[in-house]
């Protein structure tokens, strides 16, 4: 599955980040000029691109961070080399780059909502529900059907 670069931003989802290897062969999420950095909860995709810089998309991975994008990141780039999960995803990245195609990362900051008084960020939720749309290929947790619309 593909998605255009327009249509991740009708869903609110900008290039912040792109994925790069370095001369020592880590890979390492670079900031892209003029990106925001949001500290708030926000979800976030990886996405495969081709170089030549084409619209078109191809969903990896989806996920949330609580803490911020640059933080949740950082917490990759360890898991890359810590992590049992994390050194399967850079394998999987380094070959996607290996192709000639840029990973590009996608932000959101989440919505937030009063429940019970308390105002709580919906990272969670826009994540099972981006997971949904976009199917991307590396995700490994199951999630939730979505609840059809009242009629």
């Amino acid at each position: 599955m593909t998605v255009s670069a327009a249509t991740l931003a009708s869903l609110g989802l900008y290039r912040t980040h792109e994925l790069r290897r370095h001369a020592n062969g880590r890979l390492r999420f670079e900031l892209l000029d003029g990106a925001h950095l949001y500290k708030d909860a926000s979800v976030y995709l990886w996405g495969a691109q081709g170089v030549s810089g084409g619209d078109s998309v191809e969903p990896l991975y989806v996920g949330k961070a609580g803490r911020g994008i640059a933080a949740r990141l950082r917490e990759h780039e360890a898991g890359f080399v810590h992590s049992g999960t994390g050194r399967a995803n850079a394998e999987l990245l380094g070959r996607t780059l290996d192709m000639a195609t840029r990973v590009v990362v996608f932000t959101r900051k989440s919505a937030r909502t009063q429940l019970f008084g308390q105002t709580v960020s919906l990272y969670a939720a826009e994540e099972d529900a981006l997971c949904q749309l976009l199917q991307p290929s590396i995700n490994r947790a199951a999630f939730p059907p979505l609840l059809e619309a009242a009629a």
